[in-house]
């Protein structure tokens, strides 16, 4: 459900993100865990940028997707014109960030009709997920996300292999909680 903005959450759901993002890039195998931590390290700078610089907007935008229950990607898009998402890749290019990353960011709030190929957004989604429903949200719901079958057969791995991998996952994730 949608909450007033709290900035704790937000910044708490983000490192998170980034060691279970890198903890699935090391169970996956040969993968890039660094570019899979920064991906989930920076995954939301859209929507801290935009809590920044137009909290009330942000949380308008917040308050009617809860009101009317469509993504808040949706309400963005119609009422600013733009979305955190495209605010975040904006802030990519500026810096110069790797197109691998911004690619990450144009698709790590992937929902269930959208299509991904790429392996490192997948890992982030996943990611992203895992870290909201084991209790670090970033309080601001997103709406309908991609489904955990459709991630997997992109990750070509199992809920078997996730759960195989959830105790190392969850030890990663507390390293984070507690620091």
């Amino acid at each position: 459900s949608y909450s007033p903005l709290d900035h704790s959450r937000l910044w708490l759901h983000m490192p998170v993100t980034a060691a279970l993002a890198s903890g699935l890039a090391r169970c996956l195998g040969p993968a890039e865990t660094d570019v899979c931590f920064t991906a989930g390290l920076i995954h939301g700078i859209g929507k801290i940028a935009l809590s920044a610089h137009s909290p009330h907007v942000l949380q308008d935008a917040m308050e009617q997707a809860r009101q009317e229950e469509l993504p808040l990607i949706e309400i963005e898009k119609r009422t600013l014109g733009f979305t955190h998402v495209e605010v975040g890749v904006q802030i990519a290019r500026t810096y110069g960030l790797s197109e691998q990353l911004i690619n990450v960011l144009e698709n790590c709030y992937a929902r269930e009709q959208d299509e991904i190929s790429d392996p490192l957004s997948g890992v982030i989604c996943l990611a992203r997920q895992l870290a909201s429903s084991w209790g670090f949200s970033d309080g601001i719901c997103d709406g309908a996300l991609m489904s955990r079958d459709k991630l997997f057969a992109l990750l070509k791995i199992s809920q078997k292999d996730l759960d195989e991998w959830t105790p190392e996952l969850r030890e990663k994730m507390e390293l984070v909680v507690e620091a």
